[in-house]
């Protein structure tokens, strides 16, 4: 399973999540600041933390995270893709920080902070199936998409709609986005975790 599948790129090596940093991540970030402006700083920031939780909390829902993407790392340690060079271990850390931080900052922002709530006056349900297909749409490869083929399995579309529906109940119950991040983050690094476990067990 390729790392780093946020907002529907593919990443296969150093050199393509480099451009990738460049081209989508940095957008992404500009993009969700815009938001942040538009709203206001104050407001932005309050949305963001709401009630600020506690280390329980947060260690709660990192495990949660990871215990819900278990089988990726599984996967990942087992089959997955293996380079014999320093810069397969440079792109499993750039790769692994931009899925486990970069990107659960922004789609949490954009799909819960943002579509969910502006969505919710027209029910939960409403804004839960709307914004849980946005976030589906936006992990199709932008290639496949194109072309008019949906690749992702039944696994990922899954995997995904349990990440929005877990996501949503965490923000409903909590009010606060930092723990959607952290639950969202923790499951995302399992990937980048198994695949660094494969590299380490190579050199064994």
């Amino acid at each position: 399973m390729a790392l780093g599948i946020g907002l529907g790129y593919e990443i296969s090596s150093l050199k393509s999540i480099t451009i990738k940093l460049i081209c989508v991540d940095v957008p992404v970030l500009i993009l969700v600041w815009s938001f942040v402006k538009y709203r206001g700083p104050v407001r932005t920031l309050a949305l963001l933390i709401g009630r600020y939780p506690s280390v329980k909390e947060f260690m709660k829902w990192a495990c949660i995270g990871m215990i819900l993407n278990a089988r990726t790392f599984i996967t990942s340690a087992m089959h997955g893709t293996y380079y014999e060079s320093l810069e397969y271990v440079a792109f499993i850390l750039i790769a692994t920080f931009s899925s486990s931080l970069i990107y659960p900052i922004a789609e949490e922002v954009l799909f819960r902070g943002f579509c969910y709530t502006a969505l919710r006056k027209y029910g939960k349900w409403c804004a839960f199936v709307i914004s849980t297909l946005l976030f589906l749409l936006a992990h199709v490869p932008l290639n496949d998409a194109i072309s008019g083929v949906f690749p992702l399995s039944m696994f990922h579309v899954a995997f995904f709609v349990a990440i929005s529906a877990i996501a949503t109940h965490i923000y409903e119950s909590s009010g606060s986005l930092l723990l959607c991040i952290t639950f969202h983050g923790a499951a995302n690094f399992m990937d980048g975790a198994g695949q660094f476990v494969r590299y380490l067990s190579s050199q064994l």
